[in-house]
């Protein structure tokens, strides 16, 4: 979906499998389902949901320890939100918090 540009059918089949990944405890996938949600729901133009997502895989990797979060996709999911947060108004009070944030992780 993702090589035809299939943009927001890829977000929703990536959104649907978080769950199936979280029944596993499977946090490495859960977290790259959220964020790979979101990084497709921005390819197609719907910054609400991409945003939306990604918090979401945020949120889920606050709760985790350290050592999950090394092992995790999470510098990408943090790149994501940041360059949203200085490309969209919307999220651009979010920026500094979630710097510190990612930078203390």
């Amino acid at each position: 979906m993702i090589a035809c540009e299939a943009w927001q059918t890829a977000a929703e089949v990536y959104l649907s499998t978080a769950p199936l990944a979280a029944a596993l405890d499977d946090v490495r996938s859960e977290l790259d389902c959220l964020r790979m949600a979101s990084v497709c729901y921005a390819q197609h133009g719907d910054s609400d949901k991409a945003w939306n997502a990604g918090t979401r895989a945020l949120q889920g990797a606050q709760a985790r320890n350290g050592e999950s979060r090394a092992l995790s996709s999470l510098p990408y999911l943090g790149d994501h939100l940041l360059r949203m947060a200085e490309a969209h108004s919307a999220y651009a009070a979010y920026r500094v918090g979630l710097d510190k944030q990612l930078v203390a992780w």
